[in-house]
């Protein structure tokens, strides 16, 4: 109890935290095959870009390799690979030996690095959705290639196992029982070491994994619907790669402008059976809730752009509804068919000036406040919602300064990242938010998935019992660091115009940080 107060605040709280990932780093407590470096196998077959595809091939039977590597500038690789070869070469029927490697090959995702751990790196392939991956030194050397298969030695091959049986299910009782594994191989994956913010993008990834599945065996299969005539996209938190056990499910489809309502109602009957599935297998539970199941989410192509320009110029269109839908769709994310400028009309929003200010009243609505959560800490209430009066507040400020600053980043740490810097949102501020941000999402899925291992549905809704004395403090203070955030940008808004939100970091001469 003495020393818990040395460790509430955020240098002690980050201290502690590289003091319990320094121990976790640790020869003597590391796993077998933890590093990447660990699991390489095989010298990479490297070949220069103007070799003849023919001769390519050649050379990848006689090493037994299913990949050639060609070596690009600044430590960037692209790859030949037999997928490819049959793809771009065999089945158009084009003469191999007239067909350099760099007319076919493909830029491979950023390479993993020797010394990374080996669930990170699976992480990075399967998010990425490659089959292989280069692996160089500190120097940006090529040192070898990783696949998934070389991950059945690590203490990652459950979650390789998991991940094949959801891409590979043959039937949605085969996907909904793989579905209801997720959670327990989260708990793995961070019982391995793996960082909490690495481990949710991971159950964002099996999220993602799992929607691509059950379209391809509900919709595609079962209702027999043409899978060129839609578009998916992720949106909340699953949107920003940031879904933890608790989170629902949230998704919006775009259809072709030329499908009949008669067609519509049937890709809609198809999209609520996928929703259906994720329930049942325990990814998500809001059978009311924002998804492609649900006509407002489930629009063709140009009206949702005619949707999407309305509420950029109306935020408050049906009780604050544009605002609202504008939110969902600047989380959105592609997961299936083609990423176009469909939803491009949401940063209109930054030409309308009064609909900004709306927007940023509303963001800054919901405040966190200091009394409420000492009551919960003090123990006169019972639980405390670490979603609702924490960590929403800080999704909802990032969202609409990288609106503001133009950004396309979807996550939160990184739209914090790259608003940073302007009059709303200064860099100190932005900062402090990636911060609190990462503690209060660690927080939080620690103890999801406590509740899990008791046999409790994941919730965000904790118990005073549950939480330790370091953790309400890292919590208090972590509220304190949004409030503060909150107070200087409604300051912020009160003396300067929407015209010069985005200009320089300081409004100078005026006061920004006082009440």
């Amino acid at each position: 109890h003495a020393a818990a107060p040395a460790f509430a605040s955020r240098r002690g709280a980050r201290f502690l935290a590289e003091q319990v990932a320094a121990v976790s780093r640790a020869p003597a407590g590391a796993p077998s095959y933890a590093l990447v470096d660990e699991l390489l196998t095989e010298r990479p077959l490297v070949v220069p870009a103007h070799a003849a595809v023919d001769e390519v091939a050649r050379q990848m039977t006689a090493h037994d390799q299913q990949c050639a590597v060609v070596g690009l500038e600044a430590g960037r690789f692209a790859l030949v690979t037999d997928e490819i070869l049959r793809r771009k070469v065999v089945a158009t029927g084009r003469e191999p030996a007239a067909i350099r490697a760099e007319d076919v090959m493909e830029e491979s995702p950023t390479p993993a690095t020797l010394g990374d751990s080996a669930a990170e790196t699976l992480v990075r392939l399967i998010e990425t959705r490659a089959d292989v991956l280069p692996v160089t030194d500190a120097a940006g050397e090529l040192r070898g290639l990783i696949r998934p298969r070389d991950f059945a030695v690590s203490a990652t091959a459950t979650s390789v196992s998991l991940h094949e049986q959801l891409r590979r299910a043959t039937t949605p009782d085969e996907l909904r029982r793989a579905g209801r594994k997720i959670p327990a191989t989260i708990a793995e994956l961070l019982a391995s070491g793996l960082s909490s913010g690495k481990a949710i993008a991971f159950y964002s990834a099996l999220i993602d994994t799992t929607i691509r599945r059950a379209l391809d065996l509900i919709v595609i299969g079962s209702h027999g619907l043409d899978p060129t005539r839609f578009t998916w996209l992720v949106l909340g938190s699953n949107g920003r790669r940031e879904a933890v056990l608790s989170s629902d499910v949230d998704s919006a489809a775009v259809l072709d402008d030329d499908l009949t309502d008669d067609e519509i109602t049937g890709y809609i009957a198809g999209f609520a059976d996928v929703d259906t599935l994720m329930r049942e297998a325990g990814l998500g539970d809001d059978a009311d809730g924002a998804t492609a199941g649900h006509r407002p989410f489930a629009r063709r192509r140009s009206t949702w752009r005619a949707a999407s320009a309305a509420w950029a110029a109306a935020p408050m269109l049906g009780k604050g509804n544009g605002a609202m839908m504008t939110s969902l769709l600047a989380d959105g994310r592609v997961i299936h068919g083609t990423r176009e400028d469909t939803l491009s009309e949401l940063h209109a929003v930054r030409q309308h000036p009064g609909a900004l200010r709306v927007m940023l009243e509303l963001t800054l609505g919901p405040r966190p406040r200091h009394p409420r959560v000492l009551d919960v800490l003090t123990r006169r209430a019972d639980t405390y919602d670490v979603k609702h009066h924490a960590i929403l507040p800080v999704v909802n400020m990032a969202r609409w300064a990288a609106l503001l600053a133009g950004s396309d980043e979807l996550s939160t740490t990184a739209r914090l990242a790259a608003a940073g810097g302007t009059t709303m949102l200064s860099t100190e501020h932005a900062e402090r938010l990636q911060e609190v941000f990462a503690v209060l999402q660690r927080i939080r899925l620690r103890y999801q998935i406590l509740q899990v291992e008791a046999g409790q549905r994941p919730s965000d809704v904790l118990t005073v019992d549950q939480v330790s004395p370091i953790d309400r403090s890292v919590i208090t203070e972590a509220v304190r660091e949004v409030v503060a955030t909150q107070r200087r940008m409604a300051n912020v808004a009160s003396w300067v115009e929407p015209e010069g939100w985005v200009a320089g970091e300081q409004p100078a001469g005026q006061p920004t940080d006082q009440p």
